[in-house]
Order: structure tokens, then C-alpha cells, then sequence
């Protein structure tokens, strides 16, 4: 069975904040309460769920048509490992200067947030930058 299905940008993303990771060196290294930061979100024109995973050792991507997806299901495993938030996804308004490549930077871009310091790579801040 053949569906057309439609590009389009997403809007609102669940953002995923993992509070461990599966390399104890990782978890002891990286500051504050979360350790990996992941989004999903849905792409109403294509009808189909978006997941993006920068793990720590590859970048994991997942594409989910509407009616094979269980919503629910998704964010109640999302809730098991962390914090979920729901964000709006921004223009930003200044250059992208992605010095280091990690799982919050990634995000951060998705969501089209700035922040390209240091600290802004740590996940704590990511989610203290959402919840404002």
C-alpha cells in the first residue's frame, strides 16, 4: 500500500533528559543531575513520529508512520529513563558555531536554541535554557 506523505518542519518536541548513560565514566564525568539529552516529535504533513538519539557512540534515528506509532507507549518509556519536557522549536537569531559535538548541542539545534559555550554542552543547562 502505497501513502503520499508530505515534508514539514516540526513545531514541538518532546525532549528527553536520561538521568545515567551506559558508560559509568560518562556518568561520573558529566556534571548535574542528567546525563544524555534525546528528542521525538510528530511531523503533522508527513504523519509520521521523528525520534533523534546522539548517543554518545552514534547518532540513532528513528522514523515512525502515525498509525504503526503508540504514542503513549513512547512517552511513558521516555518518562521511565527521565524528565520529558515539551518545547516549542525556535528560529535562532544567531549563528550556528557548533564547537563540540554532543547529544545537547545536537538538540539544541534542533530546537533552534543558542549556546555553543562549554557549559551550554552539559544537559542540567539545556533544561534549565527549556524551562525558562
Amino acid at each position: 500500500m502505497f501513502v503520499e506523505r508530505r515534508s514539514g518542519q516540526i513545531d514541538v518536541w518532546f525532549v528527553v533528559f536520561d538521568k545515567s548513560v551506559p558508560n559509568k565514566w560518562w556518568n561520573w564525568l558529566i556534571p548535574g543531575n542528567f546525563m544524555h539529552v534525546w528528542c521525538f516529535g510528530y511531523c503533522e504533513p508527513a504523519r509520521t513520529w521523528v525520534l533523534i538519539d546522539p548517543g554518545y557512540q552514534r547518532m540513532l534515528h528513528g522514523l515512525v508512520p502515525d498509525h504503526l506509532a503508540d504514542v503513549d507507549g513512547m512517552i511513558v518509556a521516555a518518562r521511565a529513563v527521565g524528565t520529558v519536557l515539551l518545547v516549542k522549536a525556535g528560529a535562532r537569531t544567531t549563528p550556528n558555531l557548533r564547537m563540540i559535538s554532543c547529544c545537547t548541542a545536537t538538540v539544541r539545534d534542533i530546537l533552534g536554541m543558542p549556546g555553543w559555550w562549554f557549559w551550554d554542552m552539559v544537559p542540567d543547562k539545556l533544561y534549565r535554557d527549556c524551562i525558562k
